[in-house]
């Protein structure tokens, strides 16, 4: 004689093996080995203009935009640069973003005219024998897999696509997470030594610890020019232009402004991360 089911049992086991098995898609996706992100896709963004053969270009690189800092010198800068027609790249740090309305409503309403970047997930610096490193300078996979996802994640909430551009805090960036940046799909890092885009010229000189005005800057990308290298990437942050109070420094914004009228007046195209390297990415496949 067959013994009925006992239906009760049988619900309980399957109960928490259903527990286990969402628990586990949710850890694995959590952790960023499950799934690659999803990029949504833009509708109504116009197409972005190409570079013509042979035309200098420069990427204006705006550093450090993240939640409640120096907001106000923020959007004023990229603002200013949007007014003519000029594209630029935010460099975001992700944790918290979403928490600064500011930020975040300013980035959905502009975000055409600004290419978002990941600037790493917190920007906390790492102290190895007195010396700081960069957040990603030691990371293992499974460490910048899952911060990675996190900063994407936040990201993706401002602009109707997935970032391709990633920018090492500290331009250090460990092997394995070098990797897990081309798996999640952001091909583009911009970091000291690059070859393509590594940033050749700022407007604060770190070594010096001084302010750098635009001539210099313009001077620096016409010499890379002439050295038959067609594009100048520019690092800038909003404290380079603000005062320990966070109020605008004006004096020296006015050379922020003045190295976007030099640009326009000497014909370098301005022009963004993703679009060079869609570009780039077309012509080698022709």
């Amino acid at each position: 004689m067959q013994t009925a089911p006992n239906w009760k049992k049988l619900a309980v086991v399957y109960g928490a093996m259903l527990v286990m098995f969402v628990g586990a898609l949710a850890w694995y996706a959590t952790n960023g080995v499950l799934w690659p992100l999803t990029a949504i896709e833009t509708v109504d963004c116009p197409i972005a203009t190409p570079i013509p053969k042979g035309t200098n270009a420069a990427i204006l690189r705006l550093d450090d935009v993240q939640a409640y800092y120096l907001t106000d010198t923020s959007i004023r800068m990229m603002d200013d640069a949007r007014e003519r027609g000029l594209p630029i790249v935010a460099g975001v740090i992700p944790k918290n973003i979403q928490n600064d309305t500011t930020v975040v409503d300013y980035l959905k309403e502009h975000h055409c005219d600004i290419e978002i970047a990941v600037h790493g997930f917190d920007h906390q610096s790492v102290l190895v024998d007195t010396v700081e490193h960069g957040e990603y300078a030691f990371l293992t996979t499974t460490e910048a897999l899952q911060r990675t996802r996190e900063a994407l994640q936040a990201l993706m909430g401002l602009t109707q696509t997935q970032p391709l551009t990633f920018i090492p805090p500290y331009n250090e960036l460990s092997s394995q997470a070098r990797a897990v940046l081309t798996e999640l799909g952001l091909p583009i890092i911009s970091s000291l030594g690059e070859k393509t885009y590594d940033f050749d010229t700022g407007t604060w000189d770190f070594a010096t610890a001084s302010f750098v005005g635009a001539e210099e800057v313009i001077e620096t990308c016409l010499t890379k020019f002439a050295d038959n290298d067609s594009l100048c990437v520019i690092m800038l942050h909003p404290q380079d232009y603000t005062k320990a109070d966070g109020t605008v420094d004006e004096e020296r914004y006015q050379e922020y402004t003045k190295l976007l009228t030099e640009l326009q007046k000497r014909n370098i195209m301005v022009t963004r991360f993703d679009t060079h390297y869609k570009q780039s990415l077309q012509k080698s496949q022709e």
